[in-house]
């Protein structure tokens, strides 16, 4: 990672830093301070995303959602996420998603309202540049882990695979967990309301049609 990035806590305080920026977010009170290095050693845009990323992550822990690692389109008026490491092809589904529009192809906000999940559109895009930026809400239609295959198919995930999944794609939280209970039960709710399940998928665009299938 040529960016790390380090947190700690001062009791409800939660600090963060990086090569070119230290600040503190106060989750609860909703405030927070950044201070930028002098010398850019890391981009100062960045920085401040990277913050903003980390407040963002933080809030969604405490309104009972989750900020993930994946992929976001909406269709039909629902929100679909595709969650996977770097290299797992998220990038690649949005660019070649047949339907649909792209509401991210790298970071996702789930946020929580009556116990209702909802995808969200956040300045969080990736490196995707095509379609209007997306700032609505959504209802959560599915979630995915996906994989890059020759062929186009769901299949269910492990029940006891499901939360660490989606664990793995909490960044900023999920090495957090002795901290705030919450990270866990609201991945177990997620999971609860919207079972992860597993799409593998071609470079063809049409995965759409594999999941249409299963519904």
């Amino acid at each position: 990672n040529p960016h790390p990035l380090s947190i700690g806590w001062e009791g409800k305080v939660l600090l963060v830093q990086s090569f070119g920026f230290a600040g503190w977010i106060e989750i609860e009170g909703r405030r927070g301070e950044l201070a930028l290095g002098r010398d850019e050693y890391e981009k100062s845009t960045w920085c401040v995303e990277n913050y903003l990323r980390v407040c963002t992550a933080w809030r969604a822990v405490e309104e009972g959602g989750a900020l993930l690692h994946a992929a976001s389109l909406v269709r039909k008026g629902k929100g679909y996420l595709f969650l996977g490491a770097s290299g797992s092809g998220k990038s690649t589904l949005a660019a070649t998603s047949r339907s649909g529009e792209v509401i991210s192809d790298d970071l996702t906000l789930v946020r929580r309202h009556g116990g209702a999940f909802h995808v969200a559109g956040t300045p969080f895009r990736g490196t995707y540049q095509g379609g209007r930026p997306i700032r609505d809400t959504f209802p959560v239609g599915d979630l995915f882990r996906i994989f890059k295959s020759a062929s186009n198919r769901v299949e269910p995930c492990p029940h006891n695979h499901a939360v660490a999944d989606l664990l793995a794609a909490a960044p900023f939280v999920v090495d957090q967990l002795t901290q705030d209970s919450r990270i866990l039960s609201n991945l177990k709710a997620l999971d609860a309301a919207h079972p992860l399940s597993y799409l593998h998928f071609n470079l063809d665009g049409d995965f759409w049609d594999a999941l249409d299938s299963t519904e």
